[in-house]
């Protein structure tokens, strides 16, 4: 009984770190802009980056709003309340960047290009 409650208390920090996580991998996506801005090829390796921040973001906005969303039904102290309302609210900004920014790029991109 008592690794259960050990384990259900580390919910609100991992739903808290995965929305703290997500920023730093939703910059790395934004690794072929500086060379588009001097007008150089990336090469394979920035590609890899960024299909690797894409994607790491992306799951860690994912674990952070699911992970918050089960913390929220569990948890009534105000400490582990906090955790997991910041938690929630940076995992969904990280995928409303990534996905937001994502679709804007899409649809500019066919109507410009």
């Amino acid at each position: 009984m008592l690794s259960h409650q050990v384990e259900r208390s580390r919910l609100p920090l991992f739903c808290y770190f995965c929305g703290i996580f997500g920023f730093p991998l939703w910059a790395l996506s934004y690794g072929w802009v500086p060379f588009a801005l001097i007008g150089r090829e990336s090469g394979p390796i920035v590609t890899y980056i960024v299909v690797f921040g894409e994607a790491g973001g992306f799951l860690m906005g994912l674990l952070s709003v699911g992970s918050g969303l089960l913390a929220r039904r569990h948890w009534q102290e105000p400490r582990e309340r906090k955790l997991v309302s910041r938690g929630l609210t940076m995992g969904a900004t990280v995928l409303g960047l990534i996905v937001g920014l994502n679709l804007l790029g899409l649809i500019l991109w066919m109507v410009l290009g």
